[in-house]
C-alpha cells in the first residue's frame, strides 16, 4: 500500500476549488493510504476555523463548515505522532516552518509529500535532501497535486 500525506495548501486548495484536481485527492484508490499527523490536521482546524487574518485574504474559507473539514481530516486517516517521531532531525527548507512537513512524512512512513509549496517542490532532486533520504535508508517523493495524480 502506497501512504501519502499532504501539507496544509493541498487541503486549502482542496476545500477552496471543488473542481479540477483538487478533489480527486480525497477520492484516492484503495491501495493509496492518504495520512495525516495530527500536528497537520490541529493546523489544519486553526487556519480555517480561527485564523481571521487568512479568512481577510481568502473570504472564501468562512464559507466552509467543520463537516466539510472532517469529510478530509478524521480518525480513519489521522496517525499520532509521539515524541521519538517529532524527533526527526530535518532543517532543509528555506522556510524553517515548511520542515515539519517533512517530520510528518517520514515519521508516517509516506512514500509521497503533496505539496503545493514551492520550497518543498524544490526538494525532490536536492542534493541535500536525496543525501537525507540516503544516510537513513528511507524514500519519499515530494511532487505537486498534478504529478501526483499522474503517477499514482
Amino acid at each position: 500500500m502506497t501512504r501519502v500525506t499532504y501539507d496544509t495548501s493541498v487541503f486549502l486548495n482542496g476545500l477552496l476549488n471543488p473542481h479540477g484536481a483538487f478533489p480527486k485527492l480525497f477520492a484516492l484508490p484503495d491501495e493509496i493510504q492518504l495520512v495525516l499527523s495530527d500536528q497537520t490536521a490541529e493546523e489544519i482546524f486553526q487556519l480555517l476555523l480561527q485564523s481571521p487574518r487568512l479568512h481577510e485574504v481568502m473570504p472564501a474559507l468562512q464559507s466552509i463548515t467543520l463537516e466539510q473539514i472532517s469529510q478530509f481530516v478524521n480518525e480513519e486517516n489521522m496517525v499520532p505522532m509521539d515524541d521519538e517521531s517529532m524527533a526527526i532531525d530535518i532543517d532543509i527548507c528555506s522556510n524553517a516552518a515548511d520542515n515539519k512537513f517533512l517530520v510528518t512524512a517520514l515519521a508516517l512512513g509516506c512514500d509521497c509529500l503533496v505539496t503545493a509549496v514551492p520550497d518543498l517542490l524544490a526538494l525532490e532532486g536536492n542534493e541535500n535532501w536525496e543525501n537525507f533520504l540516503a544516510e537513513n535508508q528511507i524514500s519519499c517523493r515530494i511532487v505537486d497535486v498534478d504529478t501526483f495524480l499522474s503517477v499514482f
